[in-house]
């Protein structure tokens, strides 16, 4: 490549001119010296003139490196370069297959705005990409309502086939969420779509994402990319790519007086006092899972397993719970009910009149 400069116009906010030389203090340089200077005269590279005056964008001539790729240079320099690597010109493989390539690599070098236009539409499909995965999140896993005290999707329907989770709640009125026109089309829907159930919300997510893609257009291959990451292959279904979506966005924990000591993302579950450090009682899911659901203790309310604690993040944190397996004892959290995980209450006989039941196995005390 052969350096070479060319002067071309640019609308920009940025400074493109050159600080004075010899200069550390610009605020006295500007002031006293050189107050004409093309820095000290530019708000948009003098921080003083910025308490007054605005950086507006504005075109200018600035100088850009293009450099020319050099055939001859490039021929010559090949051949002393096997020269005297190996003695001798490579015979198998000849100086001019490596021309086009090259031709190839310095067009792109001479012309970034190509690569740089490139690299804006892939940040413009990722954004895409999050506002769709949080309208469908908003739709079939809901949002947490504080004066209702349960997750609600902001899908409108009138009937159950207009719900990614398959089922609209027909009342007597109308009772339509508010409208949310980035995520569903306006129309004469008059009902709200219930949340998925634990068992097809993966699924409906899935459904809801390729749905909303495939109308953008354009997102063949960032599908193909997400099926293959998620779901195993370019060809999963709806269902494998939402258990993908669920194991990528979702972790295990223990829900109880001290889950913490099972919870398998706690690295601390134990301190020692003695020792000033840090033990686990399990590690994984399944262990973790295990001593959660057997642990015995003289508590009011037994510890619950919560498989499934979603999160999605970017745009926004939900602390949803998709669901709970139960035990004996043990209390089971279905997500289509809309209600938050909460311990079970004691009667309120029971509760004045009695201390609770030493649960079996569990040491007694004196």
């Amino acid at each position: 490549m052969t350096d070479n400069y060319v002067v071309e116009s640019r609308t920009t906010d940025q400074c493109v001119a050159d600080y004075p030389e010899d200069t550390w203090d610009f605020y006295g340089y500007c002031r006293d010296t050189e107050p004409d200077h093309p820095w000290c005269a530019d708000p948009c590279c003098n921080p003083h003139l910025q308490e007054t005056q605005c950086c507006a964008p504005r075109a200018v001539d600035v100088t850009l490196f293009r450099p020319i790729f050099d055939q001859n240079t490039f021929v010559t320099k090949c051949i002393v370069s096997d020269i005297t690597s190996r003695g001798s010109v490579d015979g198998n493989n000849s100086v001019a297959s490596g021309v086009t390539p090259a031709v190839k690599i310095s067009e792109k070098l001479a012309a970034p705005d190509e690569c740089l236009a490139a690299t804006a539409k892939v940040t413009e499909k990722v954004t895409s990409i999050q506002t769709d995965m949080n309208c469908c999140l908003k739709g079939t896993v809901g949002e947490f309502s504080w004066n209702e005290n349960k997750f609600s999707s902001n899908q409108p329907c009138t009937k159950d086939a207009d719900c990614y989770s398959g089922t609209c709640i027909v009342t007597s009125s109308d009772s339509k969420p508010t409208a949310d026109t980035n995520c569903w089309v306006a129309g004469t829907h008059k009902y709200t779509c219930s949340v998925a159930s634990t068992a097809n919300v993966g699924e409906s997510m899935a459904k809801c994402l390729v749905e909303k893609l495939g109308a953008r257009g354009d997102f063949e291959k960032e599908m193909a990319a997400l099926k293959t990451v998620l779901g195993g292959s370019t060809t999963a279904t709806n269902a494998q790519l939402g258990q993908g979506i669920i194991d990528g966005a979702a972790y295990q924990t223990c829900n109880g007086d001290d889950g913490w000591r099972f919870d398998p993302t706690n690295h601390c579950q134990e301190f020692s006092r003695t020792t000033m450090e840090c033990s686990v009682n399990c590690e994984g899911n399944e262990e973790c899972k295990t001593m959660c659901l057997g642990a015995q203790r003289c508590a009011t309310y037994p510890p619950t397993y919560l498989p499934t604690h979603l999160h999605i993040d970017p745009p926004s944190y939900l602390p949803t719970y998709i669901g709970a397996t139960g035990s004996p004892g043990t209390s089971t959290i279905p997500l289509a009910s809309g209600d938050p995980p909460r311990p079970p209450r004691a009667s309120p006989a029971r509760a004045r009149n009695s201390a609770p039941r030493r649960p079996t196995g569990a040491p007694s005390r004196t």
